[in-house]
Order: C-alpha cells, then structure tokens, then sequence
C-alpha cells in the first residue's frame, strides 16, 4: 500500500507566463485524472 503525508504538496507550471505557484492538497473528489483550479 502507499504511504501518504498530507497535505500533497504541488508546483504548479504557467509556461505563457513563465509562473510558478505553489499548492497544498487535503483530499481529492474530482474523478480519476481530473484537475480543477479556481480562477483567481
């Protein structure tokens, strides 16, 4: 089995911008394979 520490932690690539953020996540309900991101 996986061994998981949360949150998971992300870098985040906007290559039209050349930005780079980062993110921390507690769970995910999206289905398998999906992302989604708010607007801000």
């Amino acid at each position: 089995s996986l061994h998981i520490d949360y949150p998971m932690l992300f870098e985040l690539h906007n290559p039209s911008t050349e930005r780079i953020s980062h993110c921390g996540v507690l769970e995910f309900i999206a289905e398998e394979g999906m992302i989604y991101m708010p607007y801000w």
